[in-house]
């Protein structure tokens, strides 16, 4: 099967003309567009395959499936940008995330091409009471290592570090769910 496109940055499909290259040369006397007298062959490109190329385009010098890029561009497939990306005077923009924001779940705010937190205060306030759980075995550990008689000051050192750790996730959770 032959493929006609034309030599267009956003190519199209012209016509298709479904023979072999031995019966081109008898049914059309070897001219693909006999039948197309308003085309003219300098402008088109001619590629023999089964399957049309979904989004074509013509670079000057091959006809080829569009970039990621050229159909967010060309075709204003904008579906395609991902989480930081935005289009701005035709150009592709994007905002890396910053890790120094400190959000737990970073969400990409396509309108205002920002990023922002995307936990919900439910979800922060979940994490604050597990983590405050958390500190309650912690303490109930340290009492009893505390309280043996085998030496411990190194099991206890070591609890009172993840405390101080989750003392400080707690109280920075507890920021987070006043500003919501």
């Amino acid at each position: 099967m032959f493929r006609v496109y034309s030599k267009e940055k956003v190519s199209k499909e012209l016509f298709t003309v479904n023979l072999l290259q031995e019966e081109v040369e008898t049914v059309l006397e070897g001219n693909l567009f006999l039948d197309h007298p308003e085309l003219k062959e300098e402008d088109c490109v001619v590629i023999e395959m089964d399957n049309e190329v979904q989004n074509p385009t013509w670079d000057g010098n091959e006809l080829r499936e569009m970039t990621r890029e050229e159909k967010i561009l060309l075709l204003e497939e904008t579906d395609l940008l991902v989480n930081g990306e935005y289009l701005e005077n035709g150009e592709i923009k994007e905002v890396k995330y910053i890790k120094e924001l400190g959000y737990y779940r970073p969400t990409w705010n396509k309108e205002l091409h920002i990023w922002e937190e995307g936990t919900t205060r439910e979800e922060f306030i979940e994490m604050r009471r597990n983590k405050i759980l958390e500190y309650s075995k912690l303490e109930e550990e340290k009492r009893i290592f505390e309280n043996i008689k085998f030496p411990s000051e190194d099991e206890v050192e070591v609890i009172i570090e993840k405390m101080a750790i989750l003392e400080a996730d707690i109280n920075n959770l507890q920021e987070k769910i006043k500003l919501l």
